[in-house]
């Protein structure tokens, strides 16, 4: 993102930054059984906003290691929705960032829904 240099020269450059600054989320990503291992010195890390955790490759007490760490270092709490949950499950539990979707799960159902448009546009054309 680049604003015009006309609208933000001078003084306004300086709180431009600083804003954007403040805007920016940083998330340190768990999802192998040695991240969770090392939850709490992650969650230590200056500058990280939020500890997002990948629950379909941990197991449920590696999940419950993670969740700690962050709650103790103060970390917000993120993650992909948990086969079986509801999201509200996941806020009520502290979570809050939950993603119900992954970009492979939307790119698969977005690439089959455009097969079948066009398999079904084939069949129209031929009759």
């Amino acid at each position: 993102f680049a604003p015009p240099l006309v609208e933000f020269y001078g003084q306004r450059v300086a709180e431009f930054t600083r804003r954007q600054g403040e805007a920016v989320l940083i998330a340190a990503q768990i999802d192998t059984t040695k991240g969770a291992e090392e939850a709490r010195a992650i969650a230590k890390v200056v500058g990280i906003d939020m500890i997002f955790i990948d629950a379909m490759r941990l197991s449920g007490l590696d999940v419950e290691r993670v969740e700690e760490a962050a709650r103790s270092a103060g970390k917000m709490l993120g993650g992909l929705l948990v086969p079986g949950c509801q999201a509200e499950d996941m806020f009520r539990a502290g979570y809050k960032l939950v993603c119900a979707a992954s970009d492979q799960s939307l790119l698969a159902q977005g690439s089959r829904s455009c097969m079948r448009d066009l398999r079904s546009a084939g069949d129209e054309d031929e009759g």
